[in-house]
């Protein structure tokens, strides 16, 4: 990423107290930022307490309300973690009883379609809430710590039609498999696919970049021949 940011915001909708994975990544990008005097704004989920976590100088906008974490994803990754009740729906059923078997997905997937439309909304309005306090402008850099395609759509949405300036720096990680890495065969689900072909429509205007937190998932994402993901592996604490 570039350093040569007037603002670095780093956004983490799962960040919700000062431990875990979640806080030490957003952390050591914030004692970073602050050795090289970047302004730093973190938006967080809205448990978070930022109360003794940074200098009063580091803004903190507890504005979001649901985590990274929804079973509504489709990526491989998040629907394991999740133990999601889609994962595998979207495959065509075969063999015996297949038009039944396809009746009862669609009416599951029917119901996953009206849980997305909500989350989305809730997420355009945590969106709205989080930007409307502020104005992004060229050369302001914009870290989505972690998202899954379905948060990625929601944002490319609001940056589509909101009045956010896109002479800002769009960065987005991702941090789950899209497809099974054990299995030689590459088949993500074509709503995950769609997700990606939207979002990149949406962002065309943008300067957006992607990233995976390792090698191999890159090339998982790359192989969608949509956006150009590259590594950015986790921070490393040298305290």
């Amino acid at each position: 990423m570039n350093t040569s940011a007037k603002r670095l915001f780093l956004i983490d909708q799962s960040l919700k107290d000062q431990s875990g994975h979640h806080f030490d990544y957003v952390n050591c990008l914030v004692k970073d930022a602050k050795r090289r005097a970047i302004p730093v704004v973190v938006g967080a989920n809205r448990e978070f307490s930022p109360a003794g976590a940074w200098e009063p100088d580091v803004t903190v906008r507890s504005t979001f309300s649901n985590t990274t974490y929804s079973p509504l994803s489709m990526l491989y990754g998040m629907q394991k973690m999740t133990r999601s009740p889609y994962r595998g729906l979207a495959n065509p059923p075969r063999g015996n009883f297949a038009a039944i078997k396809r009746w009862y997905q669609n009416r599951v997937l029917a119901k996953r379609d009206e849980k997305l439309t909500a989350f989305e909304n809730e997420l355009l309005g945590d969106l709205n809430s989080f930007f409307g306090q502020t104005q992004v402008g060229a050369g302001d850099h914009l870290l989505f710590v972690t998202v899954s395609e379905i948060e990625l759509h929601a944002i490319a949405r609001f940056i589509e039609k909101s009045q956010v300036d896109r002479g800002a720096t769009w960065h987005f990680q991702m941090h789950f498999d899209l497809v099974d890495p054990a299995k030689d065969e590459f088949v993500p689900t074509p709503s995950a696919s769609d997700s990606f072909k939207f979002s990149q429509a949406l962002l065309s205007g943008c300067d957006a970049r992607y990233y995976t937190t390792t090698e191999s998932l890159s090339d998982q994402f790359n192989r969608l021949g949509r956006m150009e993901f590259c590594e950015l592996a986790y921070p490393v604490n040298q305290n």
